[in-house]
């Protein structure tokens, strides 16, 4: 059965290129060319699926981006949009403003971070933090 699997794997790849080199740049290559390929893959060597389940299960080692929009619909927008609809919603203190979280590529951090969205609901008059808020933000 595994020379089967490892047959469909070339078929879909493209070739048997797969078959050397580092498994998980190989898997990350597989998973932005072919999806087929790429569970295939991961059927072959599911320590690697472990591995990214659990790199994305938390997201708590990496750093966090909060981003507020004007209102609770326009918070949804953004989170769908930038998340491609893998999104976590968290309700807040308030059923209006739910709070969105997943993980992503930020290019101005130029890493992974956590992404939170949320919103406000009637108006804002300052976006200047004083030194507490920084200092609970970073805890």
């Amino acid at each position: 059965e595994a020379w089967g699997l490892e047959a469909q794997i070339s078929a879909a790849a493209g070739g048997d290129w797969w078959q050397q080199g580092d498994p998980r740049q190989i898997e990350r290559d597989l998973q932005r060319s072919n999806r087929l390929a790429h569970y295939l893959y991961l059927s072959l060597h599911p320590h690697l699926a472990a591995q990214r389940f659990q790199q994305y299960s938390t997201g708590n080692d990496l750093p966090k981006v909060l981003m507020v929009a004007e209102k609770p619909s326009v918070a949804k927008m953004i989170a769908e949009n930038l998340s491609g609809g893998r999104m976590r919603m968290r309700k807040g203190i308030s059923r209006a403003c739910q709070t969105y979280e997943f993980i992503t590529w930020f290019p101005p951090a130029g890493q992974k971070c956590k992404l939170l969205v949320t919103s406000v609901v009637g108006h804002m008059f300052g976006l200047d933090f004083n030194e507490e808020d920084n200092k609970l933000a970073r805890n």
